[in-house]
């Protein structure tokens, strides 16, 4: 044991990743006291204190941030482009205050004024509401403040919403809200990460799937989708897993039935999907995500040869067996085929009767790569040569958090979008632009930045 010069023992400082213990439900343990001292939120700092922590925040982080146009738009005068609904979506983990309460030592170099719920919720519903967005997807909204806070304020502003609880004793979870005077929801689906008998997918994180249809271009369907994916560094392959989950709902969802392409194959209704998945840019989560494919079988990260037992009936190329086979014979499924799944929901207290897939199919599982078709792509670039766009502040300032738009095609480093384009982007400070700034602070109501992109989608 190392002792210091007194003979004592040394106490190791816990980074944020070490901070994060696993235990069944990878909750986050509470620090030793003699590792880190408890703040007091409701406590009145000295001026001197002010003064030293408000040289620390930085320069104002929205003179960072700017409304960038796609050079596919702005360089390319071709007009079409813009014809079509045209619409802004946002992406923002807003940080539920009952997670920042638990775990003050993550902000103990925070002014702690700005960590007061009623200062946080003036600068969240500001930041919002100045972007004046027609799509918001958020994560860690606390469900006590969901009826006082998130639904007075937008329902006021001609929002609806769809809000998913964690499952389990969580106190937080994921919603969408759309304006309802431009969009109609044509029917949506809640997804449950915490599945029994599947050691690999058992943890209470979950997904909003929601399907839209722009009341003036009634042939213009497209799918939005939300999620916020376990944090736990170590363990790549849960959130490997919960993305496999996701992108086989996203695919029984944005199947088209009776749709065909110039190639007389069945295609896809666009989807865009956000959230803040707990991984980088060059992880193995978000190469299958914008390659459509990952080689995991001998990847150092993963320990066995599957991810899903077979039991759940979610194939390699993430899609539901059940469903696959009606298509392959001729018999397309669509949303309604959800009892033809084998994904157990508490919420609608549906719990399916499994059974391991026949023999003849045994090759679409446990091959050791996983695929899927919907052709995904970040609308951001993350890396801007040398220097890294950064969300969140992770021991150092990372990205994790995503918009992901689909039917996206890249030839020869040319990127070619289909029937949904992104017109313009908010960008996203670098790492270095960072370097100084606390976040939540005077102007930044959350632990992350908000995401922000307009698309236009054609009929």
């Amino acid at each position: 044991m190392n002792v210091n010069q007194f003979g004592l023992p040394c106490v190791p400082y816990l980074t944020f990743s070490q901070c994060v213990l696993q235990n069944q439900h990878e909750r986050i343990a509470h620090v030793p006291t003699q590792n880190c001292m408890k703040y007091d939120l409701c406590r009145t700092e000295t001026p001197t204190e002010l003064l030293q922590k408000t040289k620390t925040i930085g320069k104002s982080v929205k003179t960072l941030r700017q409304w960038k146009h796609s050079k596919n738009i702005s360089n390319s005068g071709d007009s079409s482009r813009k014809k079509g609904f045209i619409f802004k979506l946002l992406c923002y983990n807003v940080l539920a205050q009952s997670l920042l309460e638990e775990h003050p030592y993550l902000y103990q170099e925070h002014v702690q004024e700005n960590l007061k719920w009623k200062r946080r919720w003036k600068n969240l519903k500001q930041e919002i509401t100045e972007q004046d967005p027609d799509i918001i997807c958020m994560q860690e909204v606390q469900e006590t403040h969901l009826t006082d806070y998130f639904n007075i304020t937008f329902d006021s502003l001609g929002y609806k919403s769809l809000y998913k609880k964690r499952t389990g004793y969580k106190v937080d979870g994921c919603a969408i809200f759309w304006k309802n005077d431009i969009l109609d929801l044509l029917e949506y689906e809640t997804v449950e990460f915490n599945q029994n008998h599947s050691t690999a997918i058992d943890r209470d994180n979950v997904a909003i799937i929601a399907k839209f249809v722009p009341r003036l271009y009634p042939k213009a369907e497209f799918i939005v989708a939300t999620t916020h994916l376990l944090y736990n560094p170590r363990r790549e392959d849960i959130r490997m897993a919960q993305v496999q989950l996701l992108l086989t709902e996203l695919d029984r969802l944005a199947y088209k039935l009776k749709c065909k392409d110039e190639n007389d194959t069945y295609k896809y209704v666009p989807v865009i999907l956000t959230g803040d998945f707990n991984t980088q840019p060059f992880s193995p989560v978000y190469e299958l995500i914008t390659s459509g494919k990952f080689e995991y079988q001998y990847h150092h990260l993963f320990m066995k040869n599957r991810l899903l037992s077979p039991h759940l009936g979610i194939t390699d190329t993430c899609q539901h067996i059940e469903i696959l086979k009606k298509r392959m014979s001729k018999e397309p499924g669509n949303a309604s085929d959800k009892h033809l799944t084998q994904l157990q929901h508490r919420e609608s207290n549906f719990y399916p009767v499994r059974k391991s897939p026949s023999s003849e199919h045994k090759g679409l599982f446990c091959s050791g790569q996983l695929s899927h078709q919907l052709k995904l792509k970040s609308v951001f670039k993350h890396n801007l040569g040398d220097k890294r766009e950064a969300t969140t502040y992770q021991d150092e300032w990372v990205t994790v958090d995503y918009i992901f738009y689909s039917n996206v095609e890249t030839t020869n480093n040319k990127v070619i979008e289909k029937k949904l384009k992104v017109m313009s982007r908010y960008t996203i400070p670098t790492e270095d632009q960072l370097n100084n700034v606390k976040i939540p602070n005077s102007e930044i109501g959350s632990d992350h930045l908000l995401l922000a992109a307009k698309f236009v989608i054609q009929e």
